[in-house]
């Protein structure tokens, strides 16, 4: 921090909340449209969970994997991107997991099932 830095200067947690926020809804239309601009077949998710000893918070990530096909030279490309990361809680079952993981997935739905059509 500058020496002459007040409190003034500073971002609000509000507005670093709601640029954090936006630039991932933006990034999440970004990601669409790419993805049914080039896909050249389905989308496939991997998840992960994992726990912090110390406090036992319990973490989900998914990712979405995918080739994109290069409209002018024809080249394929294997894609990747984190497309969600979440505190979880309650039991890892496959009831409470799955309920998670439906809620990460519904985020690119659209892009996902016209692309099954």
């Amino acid at each position: 921090m500058c020496p002459n830095t007040s409190k003034a200067d500073l971002p609000s947690t509000h507005n670093i909340s709601t640029y954090v926020h936006n630039s991932f809804i933006e990034f999440l239309n970004t990601l669409k449209a790419r993805i049914q601009a080039t896909t050249a077949g389905c989308i496939s998710t991997i998840t992960d969970l994992w726990s912090v000893d110390q406090t036992k918070a319990t973490f989900m990530g998914l990712t979405a994997h995918w080739i994109e096909k290069n409209i002018k030279s024809g080249a394929w490309t294997m894609c990747s991107e984190v497309i969600a990361s979440k505190g979880i809680s309650g039991a890892h079952s496959w009831q409470n997991l799955g309920h998670y993981f439906v809620g990460h997935v519904s985020m690119l739905v659209p892009c996902m099932t016209s692309l099954l059509r």
